[in-house]
C-alpha cells in the first residue's frame, strides 16, 4: 500500500473536479493515459475551469509516490521511443458542485516532432480558443503536454481583462 505526499494545498468544500488526459482525437479512437478525481483546490480569486484543471492536475502530477513504511519509491523514467509522425492529445475537464455539473471544457491538440502545439479548446460559456504558439518538449508524455496546455489556456484565460484594456487603449490611441 501507497500514499502520496504533496504540497499544501486549500481544497473548495463540494466541489469537484474531473479531467482525463487521452491519447488520441476527439471524435476517434482516445486511449487513456490518466484520469484525475479529486475536489477543487481554491487557488485564487478566479472560478475559470482551465484554472482549475491545470492547478488539480500539476498538483497530482508532482507528487511522490511513497509506502506505508515511509521510504520513497524511485520514479521509472518512461523509455523514450523514437516519434515519427504527429502525437494528438484530448483532455476532457467536468467540474461539479454539490454533485450538479458546473462547467466542463475539452482541447484536442497535435503536436509535430518538433514540438509545436496546433489545436482548439471549448469551454462551457467561453468563446473557442484557437491553440497555437506553444511548444513542447516532442518527447513529453501525453500528461506532460496536457499539463503544458493546461498551463497556457489558464494564463490565456487569466489575462484576458488585460487583453480588453489593451484593446481598448489601442482603439482609443486610434482616434
Amino acid at each position: 500500500m501507497a500514499v502520496y505526499v504533496v504540497d499544501h494545498a486549500e481544497f473548495r468544500e463540494r466541489e469537484d473536479i474531473v479531467i482525463g488526459v487521452y491519447s488520441g482525437r476527439f471524435g476517434y479512437s482516445l486511449r487513456c493515459c490518466q484520469e484525475l478525481l479529486g475536489p477543487c483546490i481554491q487557488h485564487g480569486k478566479s472560478r475559470d475551469i482551465w484554472s482549475d484543471a491545470y492547478h488539480a492536475l500539476n498538483r497530482y502530477e508532482s507528487a511522490e509516490l511513497m509506502p506505508v513504511g515511509g521510504e520513497l519509491v524511485p520514479t521509472e523514467p518512461e523509455a523514450k521511443t523514437k516519434r515519427t509522425r504527429v502525437m494528438h492529445v484530448t483532455c476532457f475537464v467536468e467540474r461539479a458542485r454539490d454533485r450538479l455539473q458546473d462547467a466542463a471544457a475539452r482541447f484536442t491538440v497535435s503536436v509535430d516532432t518538433k514540438g509545436r502545439v496546433r489545436g482548439e479548446a471549448v469551454a462551457t460559456n467561453r468563446p473557442t480558443i484557437q491553440i497555437s504558439g506553444v511548444r513542447v518538449d516532442p518527447w513529453q508524455s501525453e500528461p506532460e503536454v496536457g499539463l503544458a496546455v493546461l498551463l497556457h489556456l489558464a494564463s490565456n484565460e487569466q489575462n484576458t481583462a488585460v487583453d480588453d484594456l489593451m484593446t481598448r487603449l489601442r482603439k482609443g490611441g486610434k482616434r
